[in-house]
């Protein structure tokens, strides 16, 4: 069996020594080009010119974010893709601060999961953060608009979660008691403090007004901080 190595801007040994020590019997390498096809791979952003090399490919473990563009390369049809979840080894290296990010807006979350598949992932993330003694902040994106679904009802369902709290590229405005909602329901899983975000620059002064005093529905003034634009004054 082979097991290839093809993670960018990664440090190979940790994950080379692990990987041997846990499959003696394999042979474990970093990627060269061309290197033999290899049976299982643990990349991160790996070259298409990697993929076109491996026509046996069995699995392919990402070791983080980025499964959505491993989606558009060309992979072998029989290729499984695996993201792995690597917030253990992040909270074992004792991070400043841990971040969950999430949108107000179903549509938008859906492009990676829906806001209710968000909250089940984040909440043993923020547990064990917090039981090691590490801050957590939670980024809500888009606050003011939706991209994918126009104007934003205020009254979501209670299975949703989500972001979007100023703005969204190709919707409407998300109104205030979307924010309010998202700012409590990361609160009630622990987040200590938010981010209130103008993801794609729609906000106007009143607009993001709105979605600060929405978030202090949840959250003190000393526990929120924006990312805004200047796009309209």
């Amino acid at each position: 069996m082979i097991v290839t190595f093809c993670c960018t801007d990664t440090k190979a040994e940790p994950w080379l020594a692990g990987l041997r020590a846990a499959l003696p019997e394999a042979t474990v390498d970093v990627w060269q080009p061309g290197a033999p096809p290899a049976d299982y791979a643990v990349v991160w952003t790996p070259p298409q010119a990697f993929l076109d090399e491996q026509p046996r490919l069995r699995a392919l473990f990402n070791i983080g974010a980025g499964v959505d563009a491993l989606l558009q390369r060309r992979i072998a049809p029989q290729t499984l893709i695996v993201r792995l979840d690597d917030a253990e080894a992040a909270l074992a290296d004792r991070p400043g601060e841990v971040v969950v990010f999430d949108a107000a807006s179903e549509a938008f979350s859906q492009k990676n999961y829906s806001i209710a598949e968000s909250i089940a992932r984040f909440a043993p993330v923020v547990e064990a953060a917090r039981q090691a003694g590490i801050a957590v902040r939670g980024a809500m994106s888009c606050t003011v608009g939706c991209p994918y679904e126009g104007e934003v009802p205020p009254d979501p369902p209670r299975a949703r979660f989500g972001g979007g709290d100023v703005g969204c590229p190709y919707g409407g405005e998300v109104p205030p008691e979307r924010v309010r909602w998202l700012a409590g329901l990361m609160k009630d899983i622990g987040v200590q403090r938010v981010d209130a975000a103008d993801t794609i620059g729609v906000g106007t002064p009143l607009r993001v007004q709105r979605a600060i005093e929405a978030t202090l529905a949840h959250h003190g003034i000393d526990h929120i901080s924006g990312h805004l634009h200047d796009t309209y004054g």
